[in-house]
């Protein structure tokens, strides 16, 4: 009846990979791999590249797909989405989210290839309210826009087959203090 998972309960470093982007994190890799090291650290390292190459590779293709659904319909409200979403996973495949949008989108992204990667019952997003917040607080984004993103987020999260989606929000900051914020409330409405 349950297949056995190796896996679970990993919060896999969102809030790194929002802030840095896919490449920083392969330049990281072929530093590391210009440096003299074991066959064995060699080859896990350019197992480390190959895996992001073909994250960056899909990110295109979701580009791609958005495109070629752009040019199925006629709706003026699902063109600019789809026109949004293809622009946001062309720049996501080379640079850091810069928009409240685009830190969303690359949640979502990232998730899927996690999932894809990993058989694990629950990949954690983490605190998630804590890595969006400060994308929320610099874009001209309104609350209802941003929590319509949340809701689509949520959505598109609940589609991911394999295992849980867990996500926390609140909690305290390093000083004790509550660290709720309108992300927080955003997800918990989601």
């Amino acid at each position: 009846m349950f297949n056995h998972i190796a896996t679970g309960h990993v919060v896999s470093g969102f809030n790194n990979y929002v802030k840095l982007g896919y490449p920083a994190y392969r330049e990281r890799i072929l530093d590391a791999l210009r440096q003299d090291r074991p066959q064995t650290q060699r080859d896990y390292l350019n197992a480390m590249l190959t895996v992001l190459d073909a994250v960056i590779a899909y990110h295109l293709r979701y580009a791609q797909a958005a495109d070629e659904a752009l040019a199925q319909t006629e709706d003026p409200d699902h063109r600019a989405n789809l026109r949004r979403i293809g622009d946001a996973c062309r720049a996501l495949a080379h640079r850091a989210p810069e928009s409240f949008f685009e830190a969303v989108q690359s949640t979502i992204l990232m998730q899927e290839a996690l999932v894809m990667e990993t058989a694990s019952c629950s990949m954690s997003f983490g605190r998630l309210d804590q890595i969006l917040n400060p994308f929320y607080e610099a874009d001209s984004i309104s609350f209802e826009e941003a929590q319509e993103l949340i809701y689509a987020w949520r959505i598109k999260i609940s589609g991911i087959n394999n295992g849980y989606q867990n996500v926390m929000i609140c909690g305290c900051d390093e000083n004790g203090r509550y660290a709720g914020n309108d992300v927080s409330v955003m997800l918990l409405r989601a």
